[in-house]
Formats: C-alpha cells, structure tokens, sequence
C-alpha cells in the first residue's frame, strides 16, 4: 500500500475515529471512578510507518527494557519492517506485532487482531512513535492501555488527533527524533512533568547495536559483490528514497556520473547501487549509463538480511536522507547523507560513520510533523544544488580516512 493511500486513510477514517473516541473518552470520565496510577509492567511500542525511524527508535526500545525486561517489551509495526525490529535483537521475535498493509481489509483485520492481541497480553502502556497520526492514536486508546503517551497539539499548533493519550507529549523541532522518541517513552513510564526538551538535548548519542551475519551469508555476498574476481573495497550508493517524500532525492543520473567518477579514480574499487524491487529498472539504468563491470545492481535483489550483510561489507554508502542511512547504524559503515527538505538536527544517523552534506538553502527544512510532513515543493532546488563534486570530495575524504585507518593504501 503507498503512503498517499496510508495519508488518506488517515485523514477519512483516522480522524473522524480520533473524534468520537474523544467524545467517548470524555463520556467515560464523567462516570469513572478515580483509579489510582499503575507501575508499567508491559510496554508496547506502535510505530507503524518508516522503516529507518524503526531504528531511530532503538534506544527507547532499549530503555524500556531496562525498566520492565524484554519479555515484557512488545513492538507494534506494519509487516515489512518485522525484519528490522528482529535485527536489533532486543526483544523476543514472538513480541513483534505486524499489520499487513495488503489493501485496506486486510490492514482493518490484522489491526484488529493486534489490539485482540495487545489486550489478551495486558499490555499497560502504549507508546505511540507516529507523527501526530489519528490510526495510531485511536489504536492507542482501543488497547485498553491505561498510560498512552504520544505527541500531542499544542497551542494550536500540528494537526489535530483529539485527546486520547493519558500523557500527551508537545512536539520539539530542536530535538534529534532518537531524542524525542525518548521524551515519549519517558512520559509514558512516568507521573510527573514531561521531560524538558533542553534536559533530553543533552542527553549523549546512544551506542547503536551491531547487526552480525552469519559466516554462510557473508560468503554468499561476498561472491554476489566480487564475482570472479578477487576481494575489492565495496561502495555503495542508494539513489532511491520512498515514496513518503519524494523531494528528498538528489537526481538520479548524478549517481551514475558519481560512480563513474568513483571507478575512475579508485581502479580496485566495486560500486553497488541498492533499492527496493519498485525501483530496480531504474537503478538497472543507472548501472548500463555507468557502463562499468565494476557497478552492479543489488536493486530488488536482495532480502534485508542480505542487504544489511552487504552494509557489512562495505566501506562506504551515499544515499539521500531515507531508511539506508538508519539501518547502516547498526555496522560500522561510514554513510554520506544526502539532506535537503529535511534536517540532520531531527534525523541524522546514529552510526559512529554518520557524514552529512546539506546545501542549507533559505527555504530548508520545509517540512516537519506539524505541517504533516507536506511540502507545496515541487522543484527541490535544496537537493538539486548538491553538486556531484562536492558529494565526490567529501567521499574520497571518508573514504581516504577509513583506508587509512585500516592500515591500507589509497
């Protein structure tokens, strides 16, 4: 299912629910009696879309681990991104709760079998990851969870969700997203007063977990990287992003001038361009206008499993600001990002390799969670002067560095 679809099925359905589930709640408050505060015994996580955000969420996934044990963590996620949540090797595999995103009906069903599930499990706590969507905040509320903690409007501004969380959270633009997933899951555990934005700035980037191949997967790969040929330096470029925003990618035809230029410069070098089974002809293209036997195509060509393995092979990625850049935090790949429409403030990556280039145009950031992460944009000039020179400098730097470190030549 696209996210267009997702976004309206948001907006028609979501949004009328997260009105009378309001109504609802108020209704019930008028006749409850007062029940004192719970200890958080099971938390459960619900981040829906965004399969890099997933690891962006790691550290909070991580507290509340500490806080109630992994048997008592659970993670709720649409069905594709169950592989990411099993790499981070927190929580029991058998804690992942999918929902399939087939078509509408089967998303109605299966998002009716995880609240089944999440109540037969008496889950307590519910901490809603998504920005300021209604299907998370209704989900939120029908889990019977008594703290619900997620973002909430304030003083009229983001876009409304009714009032179903038990601890509503203002948004921060100061904050890194790892930060403010923190904030959330803190609200959630706790009776007090939010934690304040400066506190959690300061709080120090986390020590990502490492993902580890198995010996079978990394000779496979290996063979798919170097076929025929001896073991060369392995760099990879992801010139592909979702279709959640578009305009966060660099123009595709520089990929392959970038490569060429990479292979000119670097004889022992193998590049590998990525992507989803979507995006394969067009990567494929990119490859044949390189016109090198020393790019290949991994686009639709491998499971996630199998990607993250490549990462772990690699030396180096360029990709724009997408999910690739938050799954190689969990190696030791250094990653280029590309930023325009978004900020590396709010999404850099977590990896201890983590690069930035960003043309800083008057007109970036121009989306956020409170305008809906919408853009009138539609000529991404923010991206477009992100020259190929300047991306193939910064590259032979890392690139240089690593080697060198390594104890290698250039």
């Amino acid at each position: 299912m696209k996210i267009l679809t997702i976004r309206l099925i948001d907006a028609w359905l979501g949004l009328p629910a997260c009105l009378v589930l309001t109504l609802v709640r108020q209704v019930r408050d008028l006749f409850s009696r007062f029940r004192p505060a719970i200890k958080p015994e099971r938390i459960a996580f619900l981040k829906l879309a965004e399969q890099g955000a997933v690891v962006v969420a790691w550290p909070s996934i991580h507290r509340a681990v500490e806080l109630v044990g992994r048997q008592n963590v659970y993670f709720v996620t649409f069905e594709q991104s169950r592989t990411i949540v099993e790499c981070l090797d927190e929580i029991p595999p058998s804690n992942i709760i999918t929902i399939s995103t087939g078509n509408l009906r089967e998303m109605i069903k299966s998002g009716l079998s995880a609240l089944k599930n999440l109540r037969h499990l008496g889950v307590d706590t519910i901490v809603d990851m998504e920005f300021f969507s209604c299907v998370s905040a209704s989900f939120a509320y029908l889990s019977g969870a008594r703290r619900r903690a997620g973002l909430h409007r304030s003083g009229g501004v983001g876009p409304r969700r009714g009032n179903l969380m038990t601890r509503p959270v203002p948004y921060s633009g100061q904050l890194h997203t790892w930060q403010l997933f923190r904030i959330i899951l803190e609200a959630a555990v706790t009776d007090g007063l939010c934690v304040d934005p400066q506190q959690a700035a300061q709080w120090p980037t986390p020590q990502m977990p490492r993902f580890s191949p198995l010996p079978q997967e990394i000779a496979t790969m290996q063979a798919r990287l170097s076929p025929g040929a001896r073991k060369r330096p392995v760099v990879l470029l992801n010139p592909n992003c979702s279709d959640l925003l578009i305009s966060r990618q660099w123009p595709q035809t520089r990929y392959a001038e970038l490569a060429r230029q990479i292979l000119a410069c670097f004889e022992d070098v193998t590049v590998a361009m990525t992507g989803g089974r979507e995006e394969s002809a067009d990567v494929e293209e990119l490859v044949r206008q390189v016109g090198s036997d020393r790019c290949i195509s991994l686009a639709g060509k491998t499971t996630f499993r199998e990607l993250m393995t490549a990462y772990c092979l690699g030396e180096v990625l360029i990709t724009n600001d997408s999910g690739p850049s938050h799954f190689a935090a969990l190696t030791a790949l250094d990653v280029i990002t590309l930023f325009g429409p978004e900020t590396p403030q709010r999404w850099s990556s977590l990896g201890a390799g983590g690069h930035v280039i960003w043309a800083k145009e008057w007109c970036s950031p121009c989306i956020n969670p409170l305008n809906g992460r919408r853009s009138r944009c539609r000529d991404n000039i923010c991206m477009q002067h992100i020259s190929v020179d300047e991306v193939f400098q910064e590259f032979c730097r890392v690139y240089r560095l690593r080697r060198k470190a390594q104890g290698e030549g250039t």
